[in-house]
């Protein structure tokens, strides 16, 4: 055999060897339930061969450096990286852009052989790189890059250096790296496979569990033959069954009579038609008999090639009890408040209306209770009342203190006023915040009308009853005053006439006597002076019998105008006086006693030349309206003062020297006995009228 026949049958066997040894490590790899196995095997196997040495790189997650995922035992035991690089293998990160070497695997997917030593120092930072390479002689090793794949894209590379490589090294380390692509792409999807079994087995177990702890009954039935195939617990309970007693059954047991319809209950087609999904209700019955109102939510499903209708069942049995009592509730309050006549109201934070019933629409003047709400009382009511009624409310809210029965004086839609009580209280959810309010308002507008007239009437009953018992007094002194001046006139009356006839026994004897004619004149001076007191006298007991004796009235037609002309006639008026008379032609004859309207006449012109000092004038004018006849005697005289006025015809009263004040009482009495009044008006400095008021002859 000569020397190439040698070479030759060496590199043969050197290419077995690599091949054995690539084959040996493909096989241990391939099948690996995890990469990171992988690696280590690599590893491992790489530290065991004497041909080569075997690193990984893999693409770190920023695409642009790669990480050590292998290295065999010749680089980890002389830490050859580390002194290349600066640190440890975990945190080795080499970048791919200062390597153009790295870069053509990775970017351009190319399986390249060069000198190790010239890939160490495009990789390495360290400036004593050589030296770590001329130490452990790596300058003649030759290094085969060949690009790994996973689903089609490079995701590392892998580094083969051998101080001899065989001519077929490039093709060998190219079918290698697709073997560790492959060995890393069925580890992958092992991995996957085995989480997806592992979620699989997981929603499994959590179905079951979430199935038969669920609090809604469950029950699942074939859907095209109704036969139930499971249920949960839940769905036991609620039907009062053993799972063995509903396994196997028709959905059908589930319901009561009233719910099937032909050979399914009503609800169980429309779940697989056009209720697919959707939320019905029905019943179902217990062993026992009761039956219960239940919410059924229901899809179809297929599990192992059938259509499975999967049902949720919800005992609304409670809700139902609850909702009908709460219906029932509402239905009574919202009758209470729309008969009830008082106005209730509810308001939110912000005084808005949330609810009103009808007496409050008819109140605001809306047509429903729900145009007013989100209103304030400023869309109804004046500024001043809203303004108040906001303050109240809002004081209540801040608070929590209740405002009861407070007078409020409100104007209504219609423009009318009304007289409230309101009460307003605040309204608390369950964690005790206060929300809102409540407010009744009462019509009390009748009762404090009626207040207003009892006011009234017990302000107009006081005066009622002093002016009672004033003209009680004014009775009992009057008829005091009655029983003296009788018995004055009486006692007096008889001496007057003794006097007046001694004094005309004592004028024929003046006459009789012969004496000088001046004393005469003198005698004649005294009795008349003695004359005209005697009249006054016997006035004022006329006064004092006509005020206090019954008096005799005889109603005539009577001429007014005659009874002036006479009255005038028998009165001495001084001539500084000047009086005029003025009677309407259209006044007709009087029902009156002409006597007693002379007596009147003859004291109201006297009173009025008496009430002029000097020179004045008097007026008497009688006229007639549509039911009177008015009879003026007006003078200039001084006047009456204005706190007098009402006591001048009172007895006794006077502003006069010489009075007794029973002549105007009089005049009074004897108008009032002809259905006749009589008034006064008066001025100081200006003069008075007294006018008599005499009803038309009917």
């Amino acid at each position: 055999m000569n020397n190439e026949t040698k070479a030759d049958v060496n590199a043969f066997n050197e290419l077995l060897n690599v091949l054995v040894f690539l084959e040996n490590v493909s096989t241990k790899i391939l099948g690996m339930p995890d990469e990171n196995k992988v690696f280590k095997v690599l590893e491992k196997e790489s530290s065991k061969s004497k041909l080569c040495n075997i690193s990984i790189f893999l693409l770190a997650k920023s695409g642009s450096k790669l990480k050590i995922a292998a290295a065999s035992e010749f680089y980890r035991k002389n830490k050859i990286f580390e002194r290349l690089f600066g640190a440890s293998l975990e945190k080795l990160r080499i970048d791919i852009n200062k390597s153009t070497l790295l870069s053509q695997v990775i970017n351009e997917e190319k399986t390249l052989e060069a000198n190790f030593a010239d890939l160490l120092r495009e990789i390495s930072p360290i400036p004593t790189g050589n030296e770590t390479i001329r130490i452990f002689d790596l300058q003649k090793r030759r290094v085969i890059l060949s690009p790994l794949y996973r689903h089609k894209r490079v995701f590392g590379i892998l580094v083969i250096d051998a101080v001899d490589p065989i001519d077929q090294f490039s093709i060998v380390a190219g079918i290698f790296a697709q073997q560790i692509s492959a060995a890393a792409e069925v580890t992958e999807q092992r991995s996957k496979y085995k989480k997806t079994i592992e979620k699989l087995k997981s929603s499994e177990e959590k179905y079951r569990a979430s199935f038969e702890k669920a609090m809604d009954a469950i029950v699942l039935a074939d859907a095209v033959t109704g036969i139930i195939v499971d249920c949960n617990h839940a769905a036991c309970k609620l039907v009062g069954r053993k799972k063995s007693e509903i396994i196997g059954q028709h959905q059908r047991i589930l319901h009561p009579p009233e719910e099937i319809e032909g050979e399914f209950s009503k609800t169980f087609p429309r779940h697989l038609k056009e209720d697919e999904g959707q939320v019905l209700e029905t019943k179902v019955i217990t062993k026992d008999g009761e039956v219960r109102d239940v919410e059924i939510k229901a899809n179809l499903v297929e599990v192992a090639g059938k259509k499975i209708l999967q049902g949720i069942f919800r005992d609304v049995t409670e809700t139902k009890k609850i909702e009908k009592n709460l219906i029932h509730e509402r239905d009574f309050l919202q009758a209470l408040m729309d008969n009830i006549p008082d106005t209730i109201y509810f308001k939110d934070m912000s005084s808005r209306f949330t609810r009103i019933n009808l007496a409050q629409a008819r109140m605001l003047g809306v047509k429903s209770p729900d145009e007013a709400v989100g209103k304030t009382d400023f869309d109804f009511f004046t500024l001043e009342h809203a303004k108040d009624a906001y303050i109240d409310e809002q004081n209540i809210i801040k608070t929590g203190i209740p405002m009861v029965n407070k007078v409020e004086r409100i104007r209504r839609a219609d423009g009318k006023f009304l007289w409230v009580t309101a009460t307003k209280v605040p309204i608390r959810d369950p964690d005790g915040h206060i929300v809102g309010i409540v407010g009744i308002s009462r019509d009390i507008t009748e009762a404090k009308q009626m207040q207003e007239q009892l006011e009234q009437y017990s302000k107009h009953l006081e005066e009622i009853v002093e002016q009672r018992t004033a003209e009680l007094r004014k009775a009992e002194r009057l008829a005091a005053i009655g029983e003296t001046a009788a018995m004055v006139g009486h006692d007096l009356r008889n001496p007057l006439q003794s006097i007046l006839g001694t004094l005309y026994l004592l004028r024929e004897k003046i006459d009789s006597i012969h004496c000088d004619s001046r004393d005469k004149q003198d005698f004649e001076k005294l009795l008349k002076r003695v004359d005209e007191e005697i009249k006054y006298m016997n006035k004022i007991i006329s006064d004092l019998q006509d005020f206090a004796g019954p008096i005799k009235v005889n109603l005539i037609e009577t001429d007014i105008g005659d009874v002036i002309k006479d009255t005038l006639a028998s009165i001495t008026i001084p001539k500084t006086i000047d009086v005029s008379v003025i009677i309407s032609k259209s006044l007709p004859k009087l029902m009156v006693d002409p006597t007693l309207m002379r007596r009147v006449l003859t004291n109201l012109i006297l009173n009025a030349v008496q009430a002029i000092p000097d020179t004045g004038k008097i007026r008497i004018e009688a006229f007639n309206n549509k039911k009177d006849a008015i009879i003026n005697v007006t003078d200039t005289g001084v006047g009456i003062p204005e706190e007098n006025l009402p006591k001048i015809f009172q007895p006794l009263f006077t502003t006069k020297a010489k009075g007794q004040g029973f002549g105007l009482a009089t005049c009074k009495k004897l108008i009032n006995l002809q259905n006749g009044e009589i008034m006064v008006k008066s001025e100081v400095g200006k003069g008075s009228t007294f006018s008599i008021k005499i009803p038309l002859k009917r």
